[in-house]
């Protein structure tokens, strides 16, 4: 069973995307700040990282490159709520800075499953020298 790492201030959000990935086969750890993924990264094997941009203590993008720092091979999808004008735009600056896939909020659990499963698929098919 592959474990997620999901990473969002809003608890309710974390319970609805727990079950939604329950209900499909992954187990799933969440933490509520950067700060607690970041320390939970380090103890707990995680397969892939699902963050959400906008955090109060230290927002996506910082939190996506410690985590590229730290865990180069980590698959890491972003959600965000960015409004339509931004949508691209951070979509591109997330991409650039190694996320594998950026999910726009509110999107449907299956597109959620479907970026895990393409993810997981990329990092088991790059090259050893590729993942870190």
């Amino acid at each position: 069973m592959a474990s997620v790492l999901v990473v969002d201030d809003h608890e309710a959000f974390l319970i609805f995307v727990k079950h939604g990935l329950s209900r499909h086969g992954y187990h799933s750890l969440v933490a509520t700040s950067a700060k607690a993924a970041l320390r939970l990264l380090e103890t707990e094997p995680v397969e892939i990282a699902v963050i959400d941009v906008v955090m109060p203590d230290m927002d996506g993008i910082e939190l996506l490159r410690e985590i590229r720092d730290r865990h180069p091979s980590l698959p890491v999808i972003a959600m965000t709520g960015a409004g339509d004008g931004l949508r691209q735009p951070v979509a591109t600056l997330l991409s650039v800075l190694g996320a594998c896939a950026v999910l726009i909020k509110p999107f449907e659990p299956a597109s959620l499953i479907r970026a895990i499963e393409d993810c997981r698929s990329a990092a088991r098919a790059a090259p050893p020298a590729a993942q870190g």
